[in-house]
Formats: structure tokens, sequence, C-alpha cells
């Protein structure tokens, strides 16, 4: 019996609910930040803060962030088509490495900045409004940064997922504000530097992590060695399926996308490989919640190493044929079957002869057939299946080469 997964599938990107949700929570995340630019901005300049005006700067600059995000969720729900055929879940990665960059620079410029307040020296000395507004600030944007890591962790949206570390930035800025606002009332001014740098490396560390996640999938690495392992064990345990390689794997947006060769039986049917290969992508996906698509190639033998190309179909039957003609008797060839195992080829053939020829000289016909096309073609083995058609006073025999 087939063990059921307990883990909760991944939404694809072109899921509708996964597009509102992802878009209602980015919507807050404008409208907070539109607030908190308005609130920082006016008590900065009414309670002489320089710290909570560059904060509140960097509210607004969260605004672009929240618009950017916008645009590579809706993109990113598109359905495939003939230019994307693989979907358009990357447009949400590459909105992830430009906030990855955004996030660095963010943090690069709040340490520029303390040190550039530090070194003019003079600065006029805040009051307590601004201590309140620093706090606000970062109760708003922690809050921002716990739900929208939330619905992006849930619906698998990276995107949604870097903004929410761009608010957690925003939070860890307005501290930094708030300490350098403390420190210039009690007449530390150094703490506003020290606060702020420090602040400025944890943002530049969470952008650099987020970036590197996002361009690691931009240039398709695979994923993580156990799930890699977990993925083909479930390959391996499908039935018909004898051995695996050139497992390949790579990451799609929120989904997982996997191309794998598995070896079958060399001499069953077309039909057969395929219900194979249908069973090992259903079993993936079903197992595998964060696999979307498993592309698989059908082989009758490892080829991992490059296969050897042989005579196509007709080049092979048109030498058969040859054969067949120049034998004395009519040898009509009515079926057939090319195999291409270890490098050569295989031949099973169902030839129909002359109604009056006994079995015996039916098998000796056969045998002179296999013999001509083991010495005139490229073929290495034949099997020659015989069927001689029913006439008055005997019964039709078909049965295989006894030799």
């Amino acid at each position: 019996m087939t063990p059921e997964t307990t883990e909760a599938p991944v939404p694809r990107a072109s899921d509708p609910q996964r597009y509102r949700a992802a878009r209602r929570v980015t919507w807050i995340g404008v409208g907070t930040n539109l607030g908190l630019a308005v609130v920082k901005g006016i008590a900065g300049i009414f309670a002489h803060s320089q710290a909570l005006i560059a904060d509140a700067l960097h509210s607004l600059s969260d605004i672009v962030t929240d618009v950017l995000v916008l645009v590579a969720v809706r993109l990113g729900a598109r359905e495939a088509d003939s230019d994307h055929p693989y979907g358009h879940a990357r447009f949400e990665t590459a909105a992830t490495v430009l906030l990855g960059v955004i996030l660095i620079g963010a943090g690069l410029g709040i340490a520029v900045s303390a040190v550039m307040r530090l070194a003019e020296g003079a600065l006029p000395i805040p009051t307590w409004p601004a201590l309140a507004a620093a706090a606000f600030s970062i109760a708003a944007n922690e809050w921002l940064f716990r739900l929208q890591r939330r619905i992006g962790r849930r619906y698998g949206a990276a995107s949604v997922v870097a903004n929410a570390w761009h608010h957690r930035s925003d939070a860890l800025s307005s501290v930094a504000a708030l300490v350098g606002v403390a420190g210039a009332m009690m007449g530390w001014l150094v703490l506003d530097t020290v606060a702020a740098v420090a602040v400025a490396l944890m943002v530049v560390w969470a952008g650099g992590r987020l970036g590197w996640d996002a361009l690691r999938e931009l240039v398709d690495t695979a994923l993580d060695p156990d799930e890699v392992e977990q993925i083909e064990a479930e390959i391996r345990n499908t039935e018909g399926v004898q051995s695996v390689h050139n497992l390949r794997t790579r990451r799609m947006g929120p989904e997982a996308w996997v191309d794998v060769h598995i070896e079958v039986p060399d001499t069953i049917s077309v039909s057969e490989g395929h219900q194979i290969a249908e069973r090992v992508r259903r079993r993936v996906i079903e197992h595998r919640p964060e696999v979307s698509e498993v592309q698989v190639h059908v082989d009758p033998e490892d080829d991992e190493a490059g296969a050897l190309l042989l005579p196509d179909r007709e080049t092979v039957l048109a030498e058969v044929r040859d054969c067949t003609d120049r034998m004395d008797s009519t040898v009509a060839l009515e079926d057939s079957t090319v195999h291409y195992l270890g490098g050569e080829v295989h031949l099973e053939l169902s030839v129909a002869m002359p109604a009056d020829l006994s079995l015996g000289e039916a098998y000796a016909r056969a045998d002179e057939l296999r013999d001509r096309i083991r010495r005139r073609t490229r073929v290495r083995d034949v099997q020659v299946h015989l069927h001689v058609p029913h006439s008055e006073g005997r019964a039709p025999a078909k049965g295989p080469d006894p030799s």
C-alpha cells in the first residue's frame, strides 16, 4: 500500500489564491509604509531628529519595493504561454534578486549616514516625540515583517518573503534611530553610530542571503541533496523501473522541476514503457509536494555515457527485404520489431510462407532467411516467427524458430 504524505502541497505560481494573498499583504505594506513615512517625517522635522527624517525617507523607498513585488507577483501568476512555456514563476525570482540588492544598498546607506552624522559633530538635541515615532515605527514594521513572512512562506512566494525581510530591516533601522535619539538626548552621540552600523551589517547579511538564494535558482542550482535522494527513492520504488540515472532538479519560483532517465526491461512495448514513465511522474508529484512537474525519459539500457547511433528502421528493413526477395520461394514479411540493444541491432520478424510447404520446409526456409540476414545486413540477432496460411487439408502453423 502506498504511504500517504503528510506535507502540504506547495501552491503553483499561477494559483489564483496565492496571487490574491500576496497582492493583499503587499498592499497592506504600501499603506503602512506611506503612513509611517508621514508620521516619521513630521515628527523628525518638529522634534529635530535627523535620524528620524532619514528613517522616513527609508520608508518612502519601501513603497517602491512594494510596487516591485506587486508587479513581480502579477507577472509570475500568468499561465505558461508560447513565449514562456515553463511559466512565469522566475519573474518573482528576478524580483527577489533585485530586492536583495536593495537591502544591501539600504544597509550600506544606514552605515554611511550614521558615520556622516557623527563626523558632522554638532547635532540638534531631539525631543521626546522623536522617541515615540521611532517606537511606533519599530512596532509597525515588525508586525509587517511577521505578516508578510507568514503569507510568503505559506504560498511559497520568495519575493513576498524578501519584502518581509525589508520590513524587518526598517524595524532595525528604527531601532537605530531610537537608540540614536535616546543617546543624543543623554549626550552620548556615539551610540547612534554604533547602533546604526550594527543594524547595517544585519541588513546587508539578510539582503545578501536572499539575493544569493534567488541567484542560485536563476542558474538552475539543484535541490538540496536530501530532497534529491528522496525523489530518487520514489522513482526507484516505482514498479517497472530497473535503474535511475541522469536525475536533475531545479527550482522554478515556488515549484521544483525534475528531469530523469529510467531504465526499463529492454523488450517491452513503447506503450508499456510510457505507462511506467507516467507512474513515475504521478508518484513523485503525489509524494513530494514541492515537485510540480517531472519529465521522464525511458531507456532500454543505461545510456548515461551516450548511445551509439545505429541504422534507422527503414534502412534495416530495406536490407531485410532484399534478403527475402532473393529467396527461391516467396517469403512475405508481415511484421517486424527492431530493438537497439548494447550498441547492436536485434530483429523480430513475422513472415508468411507458401501454403504448399510442409512445416519442416517452412522452418528450413526460416533458417535460411535468418542466416542470410546475419551475413548480409547489420542485424546482430534475428528471431523469425512463421505464419503458414490455411489451405485445404492443412492447419495453419505458427510458431517460433526452434533454433
